[in-house]
């Protein structure tokens, strides 16, 4: 009877890493996805940046919006893109808080 619950144990173990280990493999595929969306962004949103600097300052974020049809960032909302007093952030930067939004 011991053998069998250990057997069993054993069994479900083996399932349960094997579970284990598909869904770490789906969350690499998802991140390697995210990975090329966020490269294939970062190279539509580049000609934005007219000063070649690889990062996005209030310029050039105002004319982003413009070109896309809206209004320029409230004060309060430049303040969540720029993290306070910063007068530019890394396009990595921008287009991770534009997933996390």
């Amino acid at each position: 009877m011991e053998r069998r619950l250990g057997r069993k144990f054993s069994i479900y173990s083996k399932l349960e890493a094997l579970a284990t280990q598909a869904v770490i493999r789906l969350l690499i595929q998802r991140l390697q996805r995210l990975r090329q969306e966020e490269e294939r962004l970062l190279l539509y949103l580049m000609p934005v940046d007219t000063n070649d600097n690889d990062r996005l300052d209030h310029d050039e974020l105002d004319r982003l919006l413009t070109s896309i049809g809206q209004l320029p960032l409230t004060s309060k909302e430049q303040v969540f893109v720029f993290m306070g007093d910063e007068q530019s952030i890394s396009w990595h930067d921008f287009v991770d808080r534009l997933l996390l939004s």
